[in-house]
């Protein structure tokens, strides 16, 4: 059997999608959540997600060939390669206004180390 006609092994997390409304509220008994202590996530993957009380401050020193920018999620990441894959992520993903991004080019050859 060739691999054109086979299905694929799982169907974990084959939607995605950066509304958070494109995926149902778990209840604990979807195979990808099912060994996912709900009631630990507090609140995370419901539809009143709580509001975090704290911000994350990034301080990066990086080596010369490594870029550091700062991205607005209102004005799109660059190089944005993540697309949420489950609600929590969805909602992680709605939740912040700014980004950190670091870029390191393929072709760098590290002068020091990485340290963010």
């Amino acid at each position: 059997m060739g691999l054109e006609n086979s299905k694929p092994l799982s169907t974990l997390h084959e939607k995605a999608s950066y509304d958070v409304a494109s995926f149902e509220v778990p209840n604990g008994r979807e195979e990808e959540w099912r060994f996912t202590p709900l009631r630990r996530l507090r609140g995370l993957h419901t539809d009143n997600p709580p509001v975090p009380a704290a911000t994350v401050t990034v301080e990066v020193d990086p080596a010369p060939e490594v870029k550091v920018s700062t991205a607005e999620r209102a004005g799109g990441l660059p190089g944005r390669s993540f697309i949420p894959a489950d609600r929590v992520s969805a909602q992680a993903y709605a939740s912040f206004d700014e980004a950190t991004v670091i870029t390191v080019p393929a072709e760098a050859d590290a002068s020091r180390p990485r340290v963010a």
